[in-house]
Parts: structure tokens; sequence; C-alpha cells
């Protein structure tokens, strides 16, 4: 796995967002679809106002859909979105932090990556094409476990012989007229698609750990791959969408049973059960005053699961004060899993469903037939953001970032640079023109004081000692106001040529900031020497910026001659470097030279 990883902390940053905020699309990809649902607020309740959903695997193609769907009946989506997705991996980790230790951000950051790493490869794995099959309905259970089955017994009797290799399932399956030669490709691009994508991973952890219960001091913790996180975002973005948070399919409709429980649901409200039974996995886990404090998952993509796998998984989390235990997910075979299981168990299932209709209602225009419980992890999701449900019961890492403050944007900055610079010359304009008015209207009353002199002296003007005063004081006042509006014109020429080298340079100087940076402020030191300060992700993007504008600058006789960069915290308190660049002209080098 590599080691560049984005860490996304869980905290007071997703009420923020929540502020103002009363409609929300939330969706959720399974792997083979995209189901959505636009929820809102209305008092301590969610209404579901529509649904749409799209079987195409694409980001992109079905976020698309869905807002076609949407728009084709005249609904209007709201800007911000949620994604529950099953690519994203919870746990519980047990890392050697207590809960009162100051641990630096990308320690926690190192221990928690080290421990998801094993997780996320595990879940590469479930990707294999009998499971694919299924999940876009072009295989039922039973059909996908007599291939195995038959595959397995050919595959001993070869190995005994020395046989050939055995057949691949996805043949086996076409062979069988089960599916076709266009389906079996298709799933096949999808496990590709899945399996060429990037080690690298986002995490995320709540900012404590568990303080109840038996199993004190674990983490509640997810990760899922970087590349498959941006592509969301990137697709959201498309559609002029902000994504704001993603969550894990597994145990986020725990959220749920962290809301005002209607009485006798549940013996003992402060210690629940929520059992999950989905295609591919099975997750069960325990909660206590609202915190997850138990977390078991496994795996069932490559075998049909029994009532004995999940009464198993289940037994280690089960006390005495456990009288009923809750269950969700899109299992076909869930009912029948759920009777046997009431029995083994020796408690009854219940549904998560009836428990959301009294935290939710839906819209008059949807069908009432909706089963809420097909939704429960998208309805988790929108209880946890909407502050309905306790924090603690699930564990979502940021989507799209925040955008910077409107000062700290690129362009605005180029403004604000521009701007500032038509304002002084315009002030200069006006200073200068203020003393040449002042000037003029002196020469006027020096004008009019001699004119008087001459006419009360008449023919002795000229040897009159206060004409000669006069007269000699307005020569001096003509030479000033001759060199001032010489120094204007040379000002304003100056003025025009500086404003023309700010208009030139500063678009240069934007155009060549990468992606990953940020330009705080660009201050001009002294004559042509600037100064262009601020912040970058990686030390990477400081001397690719550096190498970028070192070429860009060259025709204006440029040049970088110094530029210091340190590691500082940036926006929204992500690590990066803090860099500052000196602008000289290359004639003060050769100078120096």
């Amino acid at each position: 796995m590599k080691k560049h990883i984005t860490q996304l902390k869980n905290g007071p940053l997703s009420t923020l967002f929540q502020q103002g905020q009363k409609r929300i699309l939330v969706a959720e990809a399974n792997g083979f679809g995209l189901h959505a649902l636009i929820i809102s607020k209305e008092d301590d309740k969610l209404l579901i106002e529509h649904s749409a959903s799209s079987t195409n695997t694409d980001p992109v193609a079905s976020i698309d859909e869905i807002l076609q769907k949407l728009k084709n009946n005249g609904i209007q989506t709201p800007k911000e979105a949620l994604l529950v997705s099953a690519s994203v991996v919870p746990a519980l980790l047990d890392i050697p932090v207590e809960g009162e230790t100051t641990v630096d951000k990308s320690q926690m950051l190192e221990l928690v990556r080290w421990e998801m790493e094993t997780l996320m490869s595990e879940q590469a794995s479930q990707w294999n094409i009998g499971w694919l099959l299924m999940g876009r309905n072009y295989l039922t259970e039973e059909q996908r476990d007599d291939i195995l089955l038959e595959m397995e017994a050919y595959a001993e009797i070869s190995a005994n012989r020395g046989g050939r290799a055995p057949a691949r399932f996805g043949e086996e399956a076409i062979k069988r007229d089960y599916v076709t030669r266009e389906q079996l490709e298709e799933c096949l691009a999808i496990q590709e698609n899945m399996y060429l994508l990037d080690d690298a991973i986002d995490c995320s952890w709540l900012p404590e750990s568990t303080t109840v219960g038996s199993q004190k001091g674990l983490w509640l913790c997810s990760a899922i791959s970087a590349v498959l996180r941006q592509q969301w975002v990137a697709a959201f973005m498309q559609q002029q969408i902000r994504l704001q948070w993603v969550y894990p399919m597994s145990c986020t409709s725990s959220a749920s049973l962290c809301c005002n429980i209607p009485e006798g649901e549940n013996s003992n409200p402060g210690s629940q059960v929520l059992l999950e039974i989905q295609p591919g996995y099975i997750a069960c886990c325990r909660i206590e005053n609202q915190q997850i404090t138990q977390f078991a998952q496994q795996k069932c993509c490559d075998r049909s699961v029994t009532a004995s796998d999940i009464a198993e998984l289940c037994q280690p989390l089960l006390s005495v004060d456990i009288s009923s235990i809750w269950v969700s997910g899109q299992h076909p075979r869930i009912e029948m899993l759920t009777q046997t299981l009431t029995t083994t168990l020796n408690r009854p299932l219940l549904p998560v469903e009836p428990h959301q209709q009294a935290q939710c209602k839906i819209n008059d225009t949807l069908n009432e037939s909706l089963n809420l419980g097909l939704y429960s992890s998208i309805i988790g999701a929108a209880q946890h953001y909407f502050g309905t449900a306790s924090s603690n019961t699930a564990i979502q890492l940021q989507g799209q970032p925040p955008p910077p403050p409107l000062y700290k944007q690129p362009k605005m900055q180029l403004y604000g640079v521009v701007t500032t610079l038509l304002f002084s010359v315009v002030c200069i304009e006006i200073f200068f023109a203020w003393q040449i008015s002042d000037m003029e209207q002196q020469i006027f009353d020096n004008n009019a004081k001699t004119a008087q002199i001459e006419y009360i002296n008449e023919g002795v003007i000229s040897k009159s000692e206060n004409a000669q005063k006069a007269k000699a004081k307005l020569d001096v006042l003509e030479q000033q106001h001759s060199r001032l509006q010489t120094r204007k014109l040379y000002i304003e020429s100056v003025l025009v040529k500086r404003q023309q080298f700010a208009e030139s340079l500063l678009p240069t100087i934007a155009n060549n900031i990468p992606d990953q940076a940020i330009v705080y402020k660009i201050e001009e030191n002294d004559w042509y020497r600037l100064s262009v300060s601020g912040w970058a992700a990686t030390q990477s993007t400081v001397d690719d910026f550096n190498a970028r504008l070192s070429s860009a600058i060259e025709p204006w006789n440029l040049y970088i001659s110094d530029s210091p960069s340190e590691v500082k915290l940036g926006p929204s308190e992500l690590e990066g470097y803090q860099f500052n660049f000196t602008l000289t002209p290359r004639e003060s080098k050769d100078k120096n030279s």
C-alpha cells in the first residue's frame, strides 16, 4: 500500500455542513448500481421526498441517469449529497492510544492506515465473477452453487489424474446457458475496473475511542480507495453537486437505532445488536449507550451464507440483556434466514423498517409501498448527517472539501491585486489634478493682482517694485506649473507601463498555479520586485510551481531569486508546505554577479 494517504477526521465539520441545510440527495452504491433518495428534515423527522435508481456501475453515468430521471419528473435536485458505498470498509481497531493521550494527527493516521491496509486488501478480493453475476441479477444463488460444486469436484478429479486445470466460472455459466457472453463480459469489465484502482487509501476515525462496555479502547475507523473516492467526488461535481460525506454501507443503519426508540421495542434500549445480511457480506454490531462497542463482519460473496454462519458471527456479541435483535439487509433469502435465526438465537429478529417508520415519513407523491428496509443504510446516513442520531454510531469520510474562503481563491486574489493597482492610479490622478487645479487658481489670482497693479501704476509698472515682485513670483509659479505638468506626464507614463506589466504578469502567475496550491498574497516589495506567498499540499507541488513560474516569467526579464518553503498547516487543518517566492529583475542578478 502507498503511504500517500489523506486523513479526513470526523468531527465538528459535519455540524457546520448541517447548518441551514434542510434537503439533501443520499445515494447508495452497492457495486451493482446506484439507489438514491431525496431526504429533507421536518422538525425531528425525515421526509423522503423522491427516489430514483440506476443499474449503471460507472459513477458519472449512474449519477447522470438518476438526475435525469428526477429532472424528467420535474424534481429539483439538492446541491449537496451523501454517498453510502459498499467499497468503504469500517472496523473497530485496537490502537495503542488511550482516550486522554494526545497523539499527533500524522501518527494517528499512520496507526489507522497500518491496520486498515489489510482489511482493504481483503475487500478487493470479494469482487469475484460469480458474485458480480449474482449482483447484476444474471445468476441465481442456486445456479452459482451448482457451478462451484461441480468445479470443485472436477478440480479434485483432475488433480488426482494430473489433468488440465479446471474451467473458469464464467465459461461454465455460459456452457449451462445461465448467462450470455455479453452479460459475462459486462461483469468482467466491472471486475477489471475494481482491480485497476490505485492502492492508496483515505482513512477516517472518530475523535475518541469506545469508552463503554467490555470493549473499551477501540477506535471506530473506516477507509476507501483514494482513487474511487475521487471518482465519486468528480462525478457529483460534474453535475454541480457537492459530495459532503462518504459513509460505509455496513453498520451505517445503526444510526437509526440511536434515535428515540418507541417504548416496548427493546427491553434495554441502552444495549442493542444490529445484524445486516447483505448479498456479499454479513455484519453484526453491538451498540451500548449510543456507541458501537463491538463489530464483526464476514464475507459471503464466494459461497451461500447459512443461518449457522450468521449465528456463529452474532453469538460473541449477544448477552442476557439483549432480548431482541434488529436486522436489515438486501439478501434474497433474508426472510428465510431470519425465521431460522429466531429459533437458533432464541430471540426475535425485528426488521429495522418499523423503527425507521417512527422517524421517517414518505412523501404523498411516492408509492406508499416503498420498502424502507431496503434503504436502511441511506436513512441511517441521513439521520447521522441531520443530527437526529448519535454521532458515535457512524464513521464517515469527507467527500469534497469545502471551497477556500473567497479572499483565498486565486481568481479573487488576482482581481484584488488589479483593483488595488487601478485604485492607486485613480488616487494619484486625483491628487495631481487637485495640485494642478490649485496651482492654476494661484496663477489666476496672481494675474488678477498683477493686472490691478498695472492698472494703478499704468506707465510706471515697469519701475514699480511691487509690480516687479509680482512679475517675478508669476514667473516662478509658471515655471513650477511647467515642471508639474512635465512630472505628471512622466508619472502617468510610468504608471501606464506598470499597469500593463501587472495586467500581463498577474494572469501568468495565476495560470501557472498548480491544482494543489493556493496563493495567499502577491506583494510588490520594490520596483518590479514581487513577493508571491502561499501554501501547497506537498513539497513536489511547491517545486512544480517554482519550475512553472521560473519559465513563465523569463519574458519579463525576471527570475526567482529566493524560494523558501516550510511545513505548515493549510485550509481545514490539512498538512502542507508554506512557500514564499521572490521575483527579481534579472539585471539585479547581473549586477550582483
